[in-house]
């Protein structure tokens, strides 16, 4: 069954364990009482933000206007003045983690506000915000679908969700966010030529705040529909790719990760769909940016046969802003084979 067809299967499924069928509440409302006060709120909206790996959730008495919706997705940020009752929650995911599952939840943050008293703030792990359930997959065009539900001190609420991430349009991606003048534009330089990689072979830098990493190694598998790539600066141990499948690792781990997702009745650059680059800064720790085509990672070549027991051969370069504005940027190369 696809993807989308089993979500909207477990959406069912969940209305109907968790609604009686006299109760009028859809699946996609919310409730929450708090210092006495009862609301019911419509449902949930959503913003996904690449560089955190991190959806927004608002749930408001009355829905935002389309102006609005339009002018918070711009920002990247929902309104909490001004929309009376209202809970705002942020479900940061690991970095290079994007199937939004519990296990791969980062942390979490509940803001409550518009209420009788003073705000509520709740922050911390999955039990911490009474984080039930989370699945889906953060991208441009992906869903994210769940439960909040507990009770605390002076509040309780019971928060399902059901969001969609636009594809290509407003901040829940990098490449689609409107361009800023040429003049402060982040550069992506393109990938400079030169003779072919040989194979097994990967070189190239990252930078972030005057730190260089500097890759020698690298390792390339599939992943379902996606090629996993991991870079590092020393030879990688023998057992480590066991570990980078399951999507964490020990000591001795990569500096660098890619994910490509390819359509495969297309060759080159043109063939990207999805592009995620992250760099492991000693002082920065991990950062990336998700888009959704080969120009927007610096991506000028790419060849191989990307399947399991194939191989991957590519070229990028380009930068980006993390945090503070501060540029991260990266010039790498490869031709690696895909393990089987």
């Amino acid at each position: 069954m696809p993807t989308a067809a089993r979500l909207i299967a477990l959406s069912t499924l969940l209305a109907c364990v968790t609604s009686p069928p006299s109760q009028a509440q859809t699946i996609t409302q919310g409730q929450a009482s708090v210092s006495g006060q009862s609301v019911t709120f419509e449902p949930a909206v959503g913003l996904w933000d690449p560089e955190q790996n991190t959806a927004s959730l608002l749930y408001v008495t009355k829905a935002l206007s389309a102006a609005d919706e339009a002018q918070a997705r711009r920002d990247g940020s929902w309104p909490l003045d001004g929309v009376g009752p209202a809970i705002k929650v942020s479900l940061s995911f690991v970095p290079g983690k994007f199937s939004a599952a519990m296990n791969e939840l980062d942390r979490c943050w509940v803001g409550i506000n518009g209420f009788k008293g003073q705000p509520i703030e709740i922050s911390g792990n999955a039990p911490d915000c009474h984080l039930i359930s989370t699945g889906g997959r953060l991208q441009p065009g992906g869903m994210l679908m769940g439960l909040l539900e507990g009770k605390g001190n002076g509040y309780s609420y019971r928060l399902p969700f059901s969001v969609m991430f636009p594809a290509g349009a407003g901040p829940t991606t990098a490449a689609a966010a409107p361009a800023p003048p040429a003049a402060t534009r982040p550069a992506r330089p393109a990938a400079p030529a030169g003779p072919p990689i040989p194979p097994n072979g990967a070189a190239g830098t990252g930078t972030y705040m005057g730190q260089t990493l500097r890759f020698t190694h690298g390792l390339a598998w599939r992943t379902g529909d996606k090629i996993e790539i991991a870079l590092f600066d020393h030879a990688p141990r023998a057992n480590i790719l066991a570990e980078l499948r399951t999507g964490t690792w020990g000591d001795g781990g990569p500096a660098g990760v890619m994910t490509l997702m390819a359509d495969t009745t297309k060759q080159g650059p043109p063939a990207v769909t999805y592009c995620f680059v992250s760099l492991d800064s000693p002082k920065g720790g991990p950062m990336g940016i998700n888009v959704n085509d080969a120009r927007s990672c610096g991506l000028t070549e790419l060849s191989g046969t990307l399947t399991a027991g194939g191989s991957v051969a590519a070229r990028l370069a380009g930068s980006a802003p993390m945090r503070d504005k501060q540029p991260m940027a990266w010039d790498l190369r490869f031709n690696l084979p895909i393990a089987k």
